[in-house]
C-alpha cells in the first residue's frame, strides 16, 4: 500500500471514527434529560454483555481477513475464496451469538433471583448481522479500501441516534421501558450498516464481469472449493484476535456488576454513578482513540501486503510510521480532552448536578492519559496480527485486565474513591497493556525477522 493511500486509508477511519464518536456524545444530551443516569446505567449493564458477545463472535474478522486479502493480492491471486470461507464461517458463528444474548442472561439472572431485562432479547438480531458486516469490512480493508467502512459506520450511528431518541421520546413515562427499546435501537442500527455494506460490495462485484448480474451475498455464500479456508483454519488464526479484542469488554461486562456493589457501601446511588463513568466519562474519554483506530487499521494490510513483497527490510519502518503517526494524532487529542472537559461537561451534560459534573470533568481528565495508552497499544497489537503471531498480546491484555480489577477493589472498594477509582484502575490497566505489548513486540518483530531471513 503506498504511503499517501496509507493516509488517505487511516484518515478516513479515523475521521469516520471521530463522527461516531462525536455523534455518540451528542446523544448523551437527549438520553441524559430524558432517562437519566439511572436509565443511562440500566442501558450500560444490558449492553456490557452484549458488546462482549458481540466482541467474541467478531472482533478478529475484519483485521484477520484484511491481512488474507492483502497478502493474496500482493502475490497476485484473488481473494475470492477467503471472502466466502469467512462469510459462511462467521454467520454461523454470529447466529450462535444471537442465541447466547438471548438465552444466557435468563440463566445468569434467574441464578441471582434477579429479572433479566427484555432489552436481551431486542439486542440478540444485532449478532449474525455484525458479523456479516464485518466480513464485508474486512474485504473492504485488505483491498486497502477503508471508504465503505467509514461510511457505513456513521450510518449505523446515525440510525442508532434516530431509533434512540424517537424510543425514548415514546416511552419516557417508563425509564426500564426505554432503556430496553433503546437496545432494539442498536439492532436496527446494525442493519443499517450492513445493508450500506452490502450495497458497497454489490456495486463492487458489478464491475467484475466474472459476478455479472449475481449480488454480493450470493456470490460470498456460493461454494467454490479453489483456495477455501477451512474453519479449523479460520478460527486458529482469528481466536488470538479474538481474545485480545475480547478481555475489554469483559471487563467491562464484569465492572458493570462489581463497580456498583463496591459503590453501594458509601454511595446513595451507585448504579446512577456507574452510568456517569461507562456512559458518560468513558465515552468521551475513548474520542482519541477512536480517530487512532484508522492508523490500526490501515497498518495491518499495509504490514501484511509489505512483508509479502519485500521481507522484513521496510516492515520495522512500517511499524515505526504507524507509532509516530497514532501518537501524532493521540497526544494533542488527549491534551484538548483534558484541558476542555468543563466546557465538554457543560455541553453534553447541562442536565447533571453540579457533584456529577465535577465527578465527570476529574473522571475524563484521568481518562485522558488511558486514552493515549489504548491507542498506542491499539497500534501495536495491529501490527502484532499483520506479523502473524498475536497470540502473547492476547496475553498481555488479559493480564492488564486482570490488573484493572484489581485496582478497582483498591481504588473503589478500599480506598473508596467512587467513580474516580473506576477511571484511575482503566488508566492503570491500559499502561500495563502498553507496557507489555510494547515489550513484546520488539521481541517477536526480531524474532520474525531472523525466522523469515532464514526461510
Amino acid at each position: 500500500m503506498k504511503r499517501k493511500n496509507f493516509l488517505r486509508g487511516a484518515a478516513a477511519l479515523g475521521v469516520s471514527g471521530g463522527v461516531v464518536k462525536a455523534l455518540g456524545a451528542l446523544y448523551r444530551i437527549p438520553l441524559t434529560a430524558m432517562i437519566g443516569c439511572y436509565g443511562i446505567g440500566l442501558y450500560q449493564s444490558t449492553y456490557s454483555f452484549y458488546a462482549f458477545i458481540a466482541t467474541l463472535c467478531s472482533a478478529g474478522i475484519a483485521s484477520c481477513l484484511s491481512k488474507r486479502v492483502a497478502e493474496r493480492r500482493a502475490q497476485g491471486l484473488s481473494a475470492e475464496s477467503a471472502e466466502k470461507s469467512y462469510m459462511r464461517f462467521f454467520s454461523a458463528v454470529g447466529a450462535a451469538g444471537a442465541v447466547a444474548v438471548a438465552l444466557f442472561p435468563l440463566i445468569f439472572h434467574g441464578a441471582r433471583g434477579e429479572k433479566p431485562s427484555v432489552g436481551y432479547f431486542f439486542l440478540a438480531p444485532a449478532l449474525p448481522l455484525v458479523c456479516v458486516a464485518s466480513v464485508f469490512c474486512g474485504g473492504f480493508q485488505g483491498e486497502g479500501n477503508m471508504y465503505p467502512t467509514a461510511i457505513s459506520e456513521v450510518c449505523g450511528q446515525t440510525a442508532k441516534i434516530l431509533f434512540g431518541v424517537l424510543f425514548c421520546a415514546i416511552f419516557k413515562a417508563n425509564v426500564e421501558k426505554s432503556a430496553a427499546w433503546l437496545c432494539f435501537a442498536v439492532s436496527l442500527a446494525a442493519l443499517c450498516e450492513t445493508a450500506a455494506l452490502y450495497l458497497f460490495k454489490r456495486k463492487s462485484y458489478e464491475k467484475n464481469e466474472n459476478h455479472a448480474g449475481r449480488g454480493a451475498l450470493f456470490s460470498l455464500y456460493s461454494v467454490n472449493a479453489a483456495g477455501t479456508i477451512g474453519a479449523k483454519e479460520i478460527f486458529s488464526f482469528t481466536l488470538p484476535v479474538t481474545l485480545s479484542a475480547a478481555v475489554l469488554p469483559l471487563t467491562a461486562f464484569a465492572e458493570s456488576l462489581l463497580l456498583p456493589d463496591l459503590m453501594a457501601g458509601y454511595e446513595a446511588n451507585p448504579l446512577a454513578l456507574y452510568g456517569l463513568f461507562a456512559g458518560g466519562a468513558a465515552c468521551v474519554a475513548h474520542l482519541p482513540v477512536t480517530f487512532c483506530r484508522g492508523v490500526a487499521a490501515a497498518a495491518i494490510p499495509d504490514l501484511s501486503s509489505g512483508i509479502k513483497k519485500e521481507g522484513f527490510a521496510g516492515g520495522k519502518k512500517k511499524i515505526i510510521y504507524a507509532l509516530l503517526l497514532t501518537l501524532a494524532a493521540a497526544v494533542p487529542l488527549c491534551l484538548c480532552l483534558c484541558l476542555f472537559a468543563p466546557l465538554v461537561v457543560k455541553i453534553l451534560f447541562s442536565s447533571l448536578s453540579a457533584r456529577e459534573k465535577t465527578l465527570l470533568v476529574a473522571c475524563i481528565r484521568i481518562l485522558s492519559a488511558g486514552a493515549l495508552f489504548l491507542s498506542l497499544a491499539q497500534t501495536l497489537s495491529a501490527c502484532m496480527t499483520a506479523l502473524g503471531v498475536p497470540k502473547i498480546a492476547a496475553a498481555c491484555w488479559g493480564v492488564a485486565c486482570l490488573s484493572r480489577i484489581l485496582f478497582d477493589l483498591i481504588f473503589i472498594g478500599v480506598s473508596k474513591f467512587s467513580v474516580l477509582g473506576a477511571a484511575i484502575a482503566e488508566v492503570g490497566c491500559y499502561f500495563v497493556a502498553f507496557f507489555l505489548i510494547s515489550a513484546y513486540n520488539i521481541a517477536v518483530y526480531r524474532s520474525a525477522k531472523r525466522r523469515f531471513a532464514s526461510a
